[in-house]
């Protein structure tokens, strides 16, 4: 609880910034939604099996598909629709939540461009039609490939038993999935 409350008191801390570095915005991917699934994965193996090394196991595994589910969530944050997202799409612009695809966007930014960037993200509207026309491809294909990582980072937090590892690779394969056509 105190890691997840850590990464929530980061992000909350940071909203509106310029931007942050992609290892904070990790701290805060693992800090809030990691430990959250981690616990998750750690409780239900435990209960189940009763062995603290497979549990262990379990939370590492939880760690990197809490990460995972992170990227994905802020990559249909912008690049999906109402309906992939359950939600209205942008509202963690809206919120003022720096996510992967801002993270990447402002990296790819010339020093010209990072001032036309600051200006409209004075104005939550003015910054939604920057966003609409400053994302374009490249900013999609790199957002897929730190997914794609995570996706096989998520593979080396994997318990032991066969059994537990179809189910996880189920529960990842549903998150990611949720990429698939856009």
């Amino acid at each position: 609880v105190k890691q997840l409350c850590q990464g929530e008191l980061i992000q909350l801390f940071n909203r509106d910034d310029s931007i942050y570095s992609m290892s904070q915005y990790e701290t805060i991917c693992i800090h809030k939604t990691g430990v959250l699934f981690a616990c998750a994965c750690y409780s239900g193996t435990h209960l189940a099996t009763q062995n603290e090394e497979n549990a262990m196991n379990s939370y590492n595994f939880g760690i990197h598909l809490g990460k995972l589910f992170q990227l994905v969530d802020d990559y249909l944050d912008l690049f999906g629709s109402q309906k992939d997202l359950k939600k209205d799409p942008l509202q963690d612009i809206a919120n003022g939540d720096i996510t992967l695809p801002i993270i990447v966007l402002y990296d790819s930014l010339s020093d010209s461009s990072k001032e036309t960037y600051h200006q409209a993200k004075k104005s939550i509207h003015n910054f939604k039609d920057y966003l609409s026309d400053a994302l374009d491809s490249s900013i999609k294909t790199k957002c897929l490939e730190i997914i794609a990582k995570a996706l096989d980072q998520a593979d080396t937090g994997f318990v032991s038993s066969t059994k537990e590892q179809l189910l996880l690779s189920k529960i990842k394969s549903e998150i990611v999935k949720r990429c698939d056509g856009l």
